[in-house]
């Protein structure tokens, strides 16, 4: 497992406790602007995320883990090319870097997530997400990517 880098507070293990990238091309004439980006993956989320992340409100404070909200993705750096967003809470540190790189063809949108375990909860709380991460966020990649490619899609215009 790979080394904590700056986790924002104390962590009994110094592991990484969640670490993966999804990425997507786009053609040319996508927006670059990696805020553009980090908007359309994490503020507009499709309708399936938005379920999902209402039962996980409801379900994780059984276990003592706080709810979530849009602070949660807050933006904490940017670069020209990247945005990093993240969080601090009781259960977990939170970071997800969205990285845009164009060249002639097209464009390769990476969103990266790190989280490591600041408790028993958020080690009970990780190891449940870990389930089902990948599906959420190749889901909001890929529609973020159809919103930015084809705008009109999620609005319902032709």
């Amino acid at each position: 497992m790979a080394r904590r880098g700056d986790s924002g507070g104390e962590q009994s293990d110094g592991l990484v406790d969640l670490a993966d990238a999804y990425s997507l091309r786009v053609p040319p004439g996508t927006t670059t602007d990696p805020n553009d980006w980090a908007a359309a993956v994490f503020r507009n989320p499709p309708r399936v995320v938005v379920a999902l992340l209402r039962l996980r409100n409801r379900l994780v404070t059984t276990i003592g883990v706080e709810r979530s909200d849009a602070s949660d993705f807050d933006t904490i750096a940017r670069t020209d090319n990247e945005v990093l967003l993240g969080t601090n809470a009781g259960h977990l540190t939170f970071r997800s870097s969205v990285l845009v790189q164009p060249d002639l063809g097209g464009t390769t949108i990476t969103v990266a997530t790190l989280a490591a375990a600041r408790s028993r909860a958020g080690r009970a709380y990780l190891a449940a997400v870990r389930l089902v991460h990948p599906l959420v966020v190749r889901a909001m990649l890929r529609h973020a990517g159809r919103t930015a490619v084809a705008p009109w899609r999620s609005t319902g215009r032709a």
